[in-house]
């Protein structure tokens, strides 16, 4: 019987550890409001100032990027389609009140570049923000889809009702 729990217990151990290797690598925790994926994220910016009027930061003094930044040999690049899993309209507490929109999708390839391009409000009050992808058409790429999840600050606007379309499509209304 003490063979047999012995026997048990020994493959019990090694079933443990190799699942072990299975299981995520502990991450730092991520602070409250910080995006899921920094590398991703957007840099603050004011409705109709220029998207990289920040630098391209985050946060001052940081070198991670904005997907609505400028990216080297812009138009030399390849404009792909972004397949956009969930958008929400997510609004700030502060004064006056920012607006970001939360996106998850997938990009075509690693190797594609998240962009965006918002515009001003038009006469309804209709904030269109265009979300696509760019890409070297000379570059080798593995032929994977690539997950995101950014946060695009819209700004803050006038007193009104407000509604947000991305690609076109209705994503959420909020008044100001």
């Amino acid at each position: 019987m003490t063979k047999i729990l012995i026997a048990l217990f020994a493959i019990a151990t090694l079933l443990l550890a190799g699942c072990a290797s299975l299981l995520p690598a502990t991450e730092e925790p991520v602070q409250p409001g910080a995006p899921a994926d920094p590398t991703m994220a957007a840099a603050p910016t004011q409705a109709g100032s220029d998207a990289s009027g920040s630098g391209g930061k985050i946060f001052p003094g940081s070198s991670q990027k904005s997907p609505l930044d400028p990216i080297e040999n812009e138009a030399s690049m390849t404009r792909g389609s972004v397949v956009i899993d969930s958008s929400d309209v997510v609004l700030l507490e502060s004064q006056p009140m920012q607006i970001m929109l939360h996106m998850k999708g997938n990009l075509p390839t690693p190797c594609h570049k998240l962009r965006a391009k918002l515009s001003e409000p038009d006469a309804e009050n209709k904030i269109n923000v265009e979300v696509y992808s760019l890409s070297d058409p000379d570059e080798i790429c593995i032929q994977v889809l690539q997950d995101f999840e950014t946060n695009i600050p819209l700004g803050s606007y006038a007193a009104g009702a407000y509604k947000v379309l991305v690609n076109g499509e209705k994503v959420g209304e909020f008044t100001q």
